[in-house]
């Protein structure tokens, strides 16, 4: 069973001809139709679930791709990079803790920006994934 949604509507097409566009509404035709729509939404879903999860790993990797210029590092410009990278966000939270008044909660910005902090700060104590 075919399961693109481009390939079940071409089959439907080719079944009841290209004149008609009409489907009975429970008919088999409109539930294999429904099915197929129905599995690529999730699948865009998933797609952009994925993506997001990625986003974080795509912007170190291309955060120490541009400074790989250099052919040696040592251990300390390693550090030195690390340490700029995991501080990149240290002005903007400042700012945002300074706009905010006493007593009041954090923005969600600032949250978010705190929260990628922390992750970015254990996964260095825990080690980067490298992919060769």
């Amino acid at each position: 069973m075919p399961r693109s949604l481009r390939k079940i509507q071409s089959q439907i097409k080719k079944k009841r001809g290209a004149a008609s566009t009409a489907l009975v509404e429970d008919s088999r035709d409109a539930r294999r139709l429904r099915r197929g729509v129905l599995r690529q939404e999730k699948l865009a879903r998933s797609e952009t679930l994925r993506q997001k999860a990625l986003l974080p790993k795509v912007t170190r990797y291309r955060h120490f791709q541009e400074l790989a210029g250099v052919e040696q590092f040592s251990v300390a410009d390693i550090l030195q990079y690390i340490e700029s990278f995991i501080s990149r966000f240290d002005e903007e939270i400042k700012v945002l803790a300074g706009e905010r008044r006493l007593g009041r909660p954090r923005s969600s910005q600032e949250d978010r920006l705190r929260n990628s902090l922390e992750k970015e700060v254990s996964e260095f104590n825990v080690g980067y994934v490298v992919w060769a």
